[in-house]
């Protein structure tokens, strides 16, 4: 087994973990925030997905796949995660407000599986000179940088900032599964930006294992720490 095959099987080992802790947490039913958290786990998991297809890539049709895994992930996982953050403090999100927050990730979702027509998320070539395909163009697209990249960022740091916020509204008991909430989240994102700024190699996508990584850390807040046994619920 080459080291691709080994790296791309160690993800396909966290997306399946990724898919059980989403499993596991759609039978909390009666728990504020579980249902968006079990899709929030559920969409991490295609992103994790995306990046192992990436590495077993043997032609460009396969990698693209891989790529429309990605964009799904950095697409909806901030939206999942703001509609996740607000019903864990107990506030509802509007179907209606849910679908227009939704256009922008859906038109990127689509733009990215169709972007070899186009060239509006990232420009071509798809491969360096040594024929390895590029997981980060050298030039990002239009749409991609002045539309889903600022969106993406507004969404899941206004999610983060608005979860933190209410510390100061709930019992001093339950602060510390909210701040811990917080840092996990803090982590992917941290790895995102310095994707998306050009640190690391361009053939190779790391935030998929900074995902995997993490995987421990989000079942431990689930199954250790109790998380939505003790969710917050904001007082006066």
């Amino acid at each position: 087994m080459d080291l691709e095959a080994l790296l791309a099987a160690v993800l396909l080992v966290a997306v399946l973990g990724y898919v059980l802790l989403g499993a596991r947490i759609a039978e909390l039913r009666e728990s504020a925030g579980s249902r968006p958290a079990a899709v929030l786990f559920f969409v991490i998991g295609i992103w994790v997905a995306g990046g192992a297809v990436e590495l077993l890539a043997g032609n460009f049709t396969v990698f693209s796949i891989g790529r429309t895994g990605h964009f799904v992930g950095t697409a909806l996982v901030p939206l999942v995660a703001l509609v996740f953050f607000r019903e864990y403090m107990h506030s509802r999100t509007r179907s209606s407000m849910l679908a227009l927050l939704s256009v922008i990730p859906l038109v990127s979702i689509t733009l990215a599986a169709t972007n070899a027509h186009h060239e509006f998320m990232w420009y071509l070539p798809r491969a360096n000179e040594a024929g390895e395909f590029l997981t980060r163009p050298a030039l990002w697209g239009p749409w991609f940088l002045y539309v889903h990249l600022p969106y993406s960022y507004l969404l899941i740091g206004g999610a983060i900032v608005a979860l933190l916020r209410q510390s100061s509204r709930i019992a001093s008991a339950q602060r510390r599964g909210l701040y811990m909430l917080g840092a996990a989240s803090v982590v992917p994102l941290a790895a995102t930006l310095a994707y998306d700024l050009g640190f690391g190699p361009d053939t190779v996508s790391y935030v998929p294992f900074v995902l995997a990584a993490c995987l421990p850390a989000y079942a431990w807040l689930v199954f250790r720490a109790d998380l939505f046994d003790l969710a917050p619920l904001s007082y006066e």
